[in-house]
């Protein structure tokens, strides 16, 4: 592992073991740089509310967990508002 002058590290690893035309082995090498940590941001309680009453108000669909309409569109708010809070 080097270390670089901005403190970030770069991993090598052998990406794959060849052989050239006289059986001599030849590696190639990939560089992994790690990607940077991002803090996981969740749903506040007003978050989920919202989920609720765009489930309930909007599409116009009353709580039933027997019904997949209600499951799928509550569950399409609260991965679209994960999408947005997380990249």
């Amino acid at each position: 592992m080097d270390e670089f002058s901005d403190g970030k590290a770069i991993f090598l690893k052998p990406d794959a073991i060849q052989y050239d035309k006289d059986r001599n082995e030849m590696a190639h090498w990939r560089f992994d740089v790690p990607a940077p940590k991002r803090q996981w941001v969740g749903l506040t309680e007003q978050d989920v509310h919202d989920a609720f009453q765009f489930t309930e108000l909007i599409k116009q669909l009353s709580f039933d967990r027997e019904r997949p309409e209600w499951c799928e569109n509550f569950a399409a708010y609260i991965e679209a508002k994960l999408k947005e809070k997380n990249t």
